[in-house]
């Protein structure tokens, strides 16, 4: 499960999204929405790096171009994307728009949270013997 959590103006407010798979929009975008203008400028924080690709059956369009159309000012994110169509492409889609950005913060518990889609990307694109290596490191 993807969550999303985007605080602005003072540490203290912010809003939550979170993503479930049967919905639409991801996490950012429900954030984004509930926040509104107030998004400006704000520090995201997510435990996925955030999605950047079209087609192939995708049924939401990039979470970069929405942080990037918002006018976030940071972006947190645990966990780079192994998806092989993201896979730090969302992260430096970020960086080249002028978005602050740091991975790497409770790397541990966004592998716990984020497992079933880990699991589901890597053992898609690799061996067994390998994607849980790639899991478990």
């Amino acid at each position: 499960m993807l969550w999303t959590s985007l605080s602005y103006q003072s540490e203290t407010d912010c809003v939550k999204g979170f993503h479930r798979y049967d919905r639409v929009k991801h996490a950012e975008v429900l954030a984004l929405e509930q926040a509104g203008r107030l998004a400006k400028g704000a520090t995201v924080y997510i435990n996925l790096e955030p999605c950047c690709h079209r087609g192939d059956g995708k049924r939401t369009p990039p979470c970069t171009a929405a942080l990037i159309e918002a006018r976030v000012k940071r972006v947190v994110c645990c966990i780079t994307d192994p998806n092989p169509r993201v896979d730090g492409r969302g992260v430096a889609a970020l960086r080249q728009a002028g978005i602050a950005v740091t991975v790497g913060p409770r790397i541990s518990a966004a592998r716990i949270l984020n497992a079933e889609y880990l699991r589901s990307v890597i053992t898609a694109n690799t061996s067994p013997t390998l994607s849980l290596s790639q899991l478990l490191f």
